[in-house]
């Protein structure tokens, strides 16, 4: 076809065109498929222990040998992994939740992938300060050597100088230490690709006993274990456990997640007040605000009750981080009723710095001229947690907020008693109860800079 001349440069235009999209029809007919998003590896596993070191036991029986099938899933910054009672741990490190996922109950639970190594951080260090006790005695368990914790945990102690070495054979790579076999490992043909090792990384490191160098080495293959055997020692015991790859399959298919299940939460205590805070029903508590509790402190005063009305107002702050100094010193006009409210407010702050004291001054509090009694199970709580005493301060905690359940400060205390007590999935469910209701409460300061410090440490596996 001959154009004239005006429409010479749209025929260019238009041929020009014609060829890139010619290029493109090529270019896509010729560009190799996208790899599938995620693999799915099924294995065997058998695992043998055996006791070392029966005084660190404690009569903590072993079962001897276990087998059992795990299926799991790697993909774009998501774990999933079974076992064959059909519960599912699924890992999603895009919202930093992890879920166990009952689907015969169409239930799950729920808690910050923070809580994970909020336990290993404080169980490392844990077990480095009791292996110095021991060191001190004549009991030897081979547990608490730095190496081993770097192990047991998949994640280095820092006195940890090991020399492990490595070799071939038969297709196999083995690290060892010295002449004791740690690992031994052989790749299949099954290819992962970036996301998919990042994921296996990570499984690795929470459902394996790995020293974290070993763990990068059979990364850094890129391929999926056919293989995995590995030793550790923990507390009065040696295991070995061997991996076998039983099927592999690829798919474009996410694990299914928890879009239209139920969330469950502990039988316990802290699980009640979970659904009464989180799961709220018609016949929850009404929820008082600053309003509300200045109106009862008036109502103890003009009653003459200044330690109830300042209590009052504590509890305010409790609730919702409302500064209520004003309305505090309001109270104190009267001298008497000043003194009586310096009293109060001594024994409240004894319960930190003296709490022996300040525990029996505040059981010695005459509970009927209260109008929230409740209150005083907190500021208990707290001493008796500065006292040691963390099962006695977690049953205050409780009771406190049983009666109390919207002190969203509370809960930090709660939850830090938790922490303590090395019970971090349910520290880390405290806080959530308490940040559901009074996400800006300053009293969240400490919890930040505990989570800040954990992905600071631990951000490459999150």
């Amino acid at each position: 076809m001959i154009f004239p001349p005006h429409t010479a440069w749209m025929a260019g235009v238009i041929g020009a065109l014609c060829l890139i999209a010619q290029a493109s029809a090529q270019d896509a007919q010729e560009a190799p498929a996208a790899p599938p998003r995620y693999v799915r590896l099924t294995y065997r596993v058998t695992t043998d222990r055996v006791s070392t070191t029966e005084a660190v036991r404690k009569g903590n029986r072993i079962v001897p040998h276990t087998e059992t099938t795990v299926t799991v899933t790697l993909g774009p910054r998501v774990v999933d992994f079974a076992n064959e009672d059909g519960r599912r741990t699924l890992l999603d490190y895009e919202s930093g939740w992890g879920h166990v996922i009952d689907r015969a109950g169409e239930t799950y639970r729920s808690a910050p992938l923070l809580a994970h190594f909020g336990f290993l951080d404080i169980e490392m260090f844990n077990r480095r300060k009791l292996g110095g006790v021991l060191a001190a005695t004549d009991v030897d368990d081979p547990a608490f050597a730095p190496v081993e914790l770097s192990i047991l945990f998949g994640w280095p102690d820092a006195r940890d100088d090991a020399d492990i070495t490595s070799a071939t054979a038969d297709g196999h790579t083995i690290w060892s230490l010295a002449d004791d076999e740690l690992t031994r490992f052989a790749p299949s043909e099954h290819q992962l690709d970036e996301a998919q090792s990042a994921a296996l990384d990570r499984f690795l490191q929470r459902r394996c006993h790995l020293h974290w160098e070993v763990r990068e080495e059979i990364v850094a293959t890129e391929r999926a274990p056919t293989v995995l055997r590995y030793r550790w020692h923990n507390t009065g015991e040696r295991a070995t456990a061997a991996w076998t790859l039983v099927s592999c399959e690829y798919s474009d298919t996410a694990p299914t997640g928890i879009d239209g299940l139920t969330r469950d939460f502990p039988d316990s205590g802290l699980g009640r007040l979970a659904r009464r805070v989180l799961q709220p029903d018609d016949d929850a508590p009404e929820r008082l605000s600053h309003e509300d509790l200045v109106g009862l402190s008036n109502a103890a005063r003009d009653a003459g009750r200044p330690g109830d009305a300042a209590l009052l107002l504590i509890e305010s702050n409790l609730r919702n981080g409302t500064n209520a100094a004003e309305e505090l010193r309001a109270l104190l006009v009267d001298a008497d009723a000043a003194k009586s409210i310096r009293a109060l407010l001594g024994s409240v702050s004894r319960a930190n710095s003296d709490p022996k004291r300040g525990v029996a001054e505040l059981d010695a509090v005459d509970r009927s001229t209260l109008t929230h009694p409740a209150i005083l199970d907190v500021l208990r709580a707290n001493g008796l947690a500065n006292m040691g005493r963390i099962d006695d301060a977690l049953t205050a905690f409780i009771t406190a907020l049983d009666a109390l359940p919207y002190l969203s400060a509370a809960y930090n205390d709660l939850g830090m008693a938790l922490h303590r007590a090395f019970r971090t999935g349910d520290a880390w469910l405290a806080w959530e109860i308490g940040r559901s209701m009074g996400p800006n409460h300053p009293t969240w300061q400490g919890v930040q800079g505990l989570e800040q410090h954990l992905r600071d440490t631990y951000g490459e596996l999150l």
